[in-house]
């Protein structure tokens, strides 16, 4: 919000009918992307030091290779508890 008000962005337009068959930019629905996108990005920059993005993104790939790691219970029904 902040990054609109710095830079005069003027809002969209608000969606009407069914949002979800609007045109716009899609989210990343899994991890990895949103890491990619956020690495990426250059608005968050500006509005924190260097250091923390650098840090919050390695905080977040570490997270993530620990969940990765983990057998879920999914997992554990499906494949284990077969044999």
């Amino acid at each position: 919000m902040l990054h609109g008000l710095d830079e005069c962005l003027v809002p969209p337009s608000p969606v009407e009918g069914n949002g979800y068959a609007a045109d716009g930019a899609e989210l990343p629905t899994d991890w990895g992307s949103a890491l990619r996108r956020y690495a990426d990005g250059t608005i968050l920059v500006k509005g924190f030091e260097s250091v923390f993005t650098r840090v919050f993104k390695a905080c977040k790939e570490q997270e993530m290779r620990v969940a990765a790691a983990r057998i879920t219970d999914f997992e554990y029904d499906s494949y284990l508890r077969a044999f």
